[in-house]
């Protein structure tokens, strides 16, 4: 072997070992979560090879990763909060930099070390599902709409949607509220169905409803 090779196959095996260090996004599963501070307890579940040899791969479970603090969509006084739920799944999103200082105060400042995309730095981001079943994680039995917003249990039985077409819809396992785009509610459960025109005021019913109040 000339020197060449020598030198590029140390090359290599130094690049391996120092990017294997290097994390980004890791799938995780929840181990346990802390409302009071916001944060969860997870555990990765991709294990790492740790043989540098290809013809000789062994793997490591990566070690439970405590106090990660969970992302929630939203800006300023505006949350939409989902309480991860021990042994869902979601990811990982490793920081550049440590996120100590950051965490603790806000705003710009140092990062308290110099590791870098170091696994214990990085923000929980819940909802990562399999295609195969895996206990409540996995494919929808009820498929995702495609013409709205919704909040939704898993089975589709319970929602609250915006549609592409302007109508709010709250729906329950035993009933169902509609606000077309003219303001007009539509309601019906297990008794019938009453309605309130949203144009002429008028209010119309079928069923076993009784109105009360009013002049």
């Amino acid at each position: 072997m000339n020197l060449s090779r020598i030198v590029e196959r140390i090359a290599r095996l130094v690049f391996r070992r120092e990017i294997a260090d290097v994390h980004t996004h890791a799938v995780a599963q929840v181990v346990s979560y802390a409302a009071l501070t916001n944060t969860c307890s997870i555990q990765p579940c991709i294990r790492r090879i740790r043989s540098e040899d290809p013809n000789n791969l062994t793997t490591v479970q990566l070690p439970q990763i405590d106090d990660v603090p969970v992302m929630h969509r939203g800006s300023g006084k505006c949350l939409l909060t989902v309480a991860p739920q021990a042994g869902s799944y979601g990811v990982l999103h490793v920081s550049e930099r440590s996120l100590d200082n950051w965490i603790l105060s806000g705003g710009i400042v140092d990062p308290s070390s110099a590791r870098k995309f170091d696994i214990g730095d990085g923000f929980f981001d819940p909802g990562a599902y399999p295609v195969m079943l895996d206990g409540n994680n996995g494919s929808l039995a009820v498929p995702v709409n495609t013409d709205r917003i919704e909040l939704r249990d898993r089975l589709g039985t319970s929602y609250v949607a915006v549609t592409d077409a302007g109508v709010v819809e709250l729906n329950a396992v035993a009933g169902n509220i509609t606000m077309a785009i003219d303001g007009t509610i539509t309601a019906t459960n297990t008794l019938g169905t009453f309605s309130l025109d949203g144009v002429t005021g008028q209010f119309a019913a079928n069923g076993n409803f009784t109105v009360e109040g009013g002049e």
